[in-house]
């Protein structure tokens, strides 16, 4: 993760507190390390849902951070910014104008697919990690080719995952 931080200019970058991005660094590691009250998606999804400059770098240090041995807490963080940042937002603030700010996130996303896929089972049942996770491998598996295998997955953690996001059941079970 440290390497991945180091890869980027974060003061040169705006963050979405219109300041420089160079907090964010350490505002990484924190919540890597667990401390408390360390929320960085308004750091890289401005109000209104646009994402900024440092979206993509955070992005990236975020990959490498689930790569890793990470508390509960700071892995659910870390899958719950992932998710944030390949969401439907609208727009970018600051980024040059041709870019798709959504699309490039969700490829470099797709880089840590078996990553979300493995963590909806590897968690315990409930694990908002594995929550956030089924809802990545949701949003980046969404083409007809592996909607298959979300499917196959979501029926398969059934019991892992909270009531809304479970298989619809047949009224013929029971």
């Amino acid at each position: 993760m440290r390497l991945e931080i180091e890869r980027y200019d974060w003061a040169a970058m705006r963050c979405g507190c219109q300041r420089s991005s160079g907090h964010l660094a350490e505002d990484l590691v924190a919540v890597a390390q667990g401390m408390e009250g360390t929320d960085l998606v308004d750091h890289v999804v401005a109000p209104g849902d646009v994402l900024v400059e440092a979206s993509l770098p955070t992005l990236a240090v975020a990959l490498a951070a689930i790569a890793g041995d990470l508390a509960e807490q700071a892995r659910a963080k870390f899958f719950h910014l992932i998710l944030c940042l390949i969401g439907d937002n609208g727009h970018a603030h600051g980024l040059s104008e041709g870019r798709n700010p959504v699309a490039e996130c969700r490829e470099l996303a797709r880089t840590g697919l078996w990553m979300f896929y493995s963590e909806v089972f590897a968690g315990h049942s409930g694990s908002l990690a594995a929550v956030y996770a089924f809802e990545i491998v949701s949003i980046l598996d969404e083409d007809g080719a592996n909607r298959d295998r979300v499917l196959r997955v979501q029926a398969a953690a059934a019991e892992r995952l909270p009531w809304d996001l479970r298989p619809p059941r047949s009224p013929f079970e029971d």
